[in-house]
């Protein structure tokens, strides 16, 4: 389940229909709305910042995710991302752009014109980027010989930095602001 930016709604995978899809609940228990209404199972809601829209996965088989958007109220959904294995989009702090793991790297989909670039980190990246608070940089984990570890990527240039370097789990980053 995910909170809304404003607390007052949780989303949340229900396969209450035969099907698993994405629905919106008050935090009273009430307003219960089902947002997708697909074929294909769908998973991972993410809101977006000003809590209007939701991303989420959905699975047109068992190895291939789309990318997805609908609406708080359930309208507009769309794919802009077709296929391919895509991990659990995030959103940009400004909701213009997706950023998801792909087996190359790291994508960023601008939702203002719908472009789409890779950003190719040269690692096996085994969880979701994570944005950074001012929108420069993606944080996210990878296999380091064996071993996870937190790297980022800044953006603009493409250069990657590793933060940890221990000889046990580092994973599932997420940048605060101070």
């Amino acid at each position: 389940p995910k909170w809304s930016p404003d607390g007052g709604r949780i989303a949340f995978v229900s396969n209450r229909n035969g099907n698993s899809d994405i629905f919106l609940i008050n935090v009273d228990g009430g307003g219960l709305t089902r947002l997708t209404n697909d074929t294909r199972p769908a998973s991972d809601p993410v809101w977006s910042p000003e809590g209007t829209r939701l991303a989420y996965r959905a699975w047109p088989s068992s190895d291939y995710a789309d990318i997805c958007l609908v609406n708080a109220d359930g309208t507009d959904a769309q794919c802009p991302v077709q296929g391919g294995e895509n991990g659990i989009p995030a959103w940009s702090l400004e909701g213009t752009r997706l950023a998801f793991r792909v087996p190359s790297g790291i994508d960023i989909l601008s939702l203002l014109d719908g472009t789409r670039r890779t950003l190719d980190t040269g690692l096996e990246i085994r969880g979701d980027p994570a944005w950074s608070p001012e929108g420069a940089r993606l944080a996210f984990q990878a296999d380091a010989g064996g071993n996870m570890e937190i790297y980022f990527i800044v953006i603009d240039s493409g250069e990657v930095i590793r933060l940890t370097d221990f000889p046990s789990f580092d994973g599932d980053p997420a940048w605060t602001a101070y």
